[in-house]
């Protein structure tokens, strides 16, 4: 398919109408519902005891080091903490080395002090370079061992976009 700037796309999204909203404004992306990698991360007939992304074949959902963007649109708040990890070692694994990840999702300060305390670091701060992402999901994408995290807001603060780097793997003694 054809790709932007030469990388091989994924966008990954609850619905088939989003996922066409997405390729149009990202001709030649591949599309994943959010179903489909929500069953192959349950195993078959529903099982927990398989990694995220783990079809009955044992292989991955995603093709490894296949992407140079991926965008999961409003996916990760449909996930515990813990399975959100796993879908972002599952993300990682699928971006090359140096591949972009973007998180399109909804901003859930969990309380007001958070919320308050996010909005003053972001004034006194700014944005972008955001140093220290005060919002869980930028804090999610850093701790699935992303670099360069940048973190932007979206309609008074709803919607937050975060951008997380892959780096290369660490050098095997």
């Amino acid at each position: 398919g054809r790709t932007v700037q030469g990388g091989q796309i994924a966008v990954v999204a609850r619905s088939r109408r989003d996922i066409d909203a997405l390729r149009e404004v990202l001709p030649g992306a591949t599309g994943f519902r959010l179903s489909e990698v929500r069953a192959a991360g349950e195993g078959r007939k529903g099982s927990r005891d398989r990694p995220w992304g783990a079809h009955s074949a044992g292989g991955a959902f995603f093709p490894e080091s296949a992407f140079d963007l991926l965008v999961a649109w409003m996916v990760m708040t449909r996930f515990s903490t813990t399975r959100r990890g796993l879908l972002l070692a599952e993300f990682r694994r699928a971006l090359r080395v140096g591949g972009t990840l973007l998180v399109v999702d909804h901003n859930r300060p969990r309380t007001w002090v958070q919320w308050l305390t996010s909005v003053g670091w972001c004034v006194l701060r700014g944005v972008e370079p955001c140093a220290r992402p005060a919002y869980p999901v930028a804090q999610e994408v850093r701790g699935a061992a992303f670099e360069g995290i940048s973190l932007r807001m979206a309609v008074h603060e709803r919607i937050q976009i975060v951008r997380g780097i892959r780096p290369p793997l660490e050098a095997v003694p």
